[in-house]
């Protein structure tokens, strides 16, 4: 299980959600009394915690490879979705207040999971590839 590559990724992509809970998208800004801050929406916490959950599991599902792509799929549909989440619920709304905004690294790391989950499929792909190729040998 710890040798495959796609178990790292997987491993990886848990960690970067589960810091994603506790990480600031940018500073708090405060604009005629009213106070914004940029990652403390709860739907985007919810698919943080729902991303590095299901990538925790996929870990386990090591010898169903198909099930195994089928939830990395759904890992990869969920990080689009934060970022799809971010810009309707944060950016879209306010953008006229956050114009002067700087954004902190933090916003780059679903992107960075979004790469290690397709970095995760191949490799499971890959493995279900060789499964097949040896079977033709037997």
């Amino acid at each position: 299980m710890i040798q495959r590559i796609q178990t790292i990724y997987l491993i990886l992509i848990a960690g970067i959600m589960l810091a994603m809970l506790f990480l600031p998208i940018g500073e708090p800004v405060t604009i005629a009394g009213t106070s914004f801050d940029l990652g403390n929406s709860w739907v985007l916490k919810l698919i943080y915690g729902l991303t590095a959950l299901i990538s925790a599991i996929t870990i386990f599902f090591y010898k169903k490879r198909s099930l195994q792509i089928s939830l990395c799929i759904g890992i990869f549909i969920l990080l689009v979705l934060s970022y799809v989440a971010f810009y309707f619920l944060i950016w879209q709304p306010n953008k006229e207040y956050l114009n002067g905004l700087s954004y902190s690294y933090a916003i780059i790391l679903p992107l960075v999971a979004l790469i290690l989950d397709i970095l995760a499929i191949l490799g499971v792909k890959k493995d279900e590839k060789l499964v097949r190729s040896l079977d033709r040998l037997r």
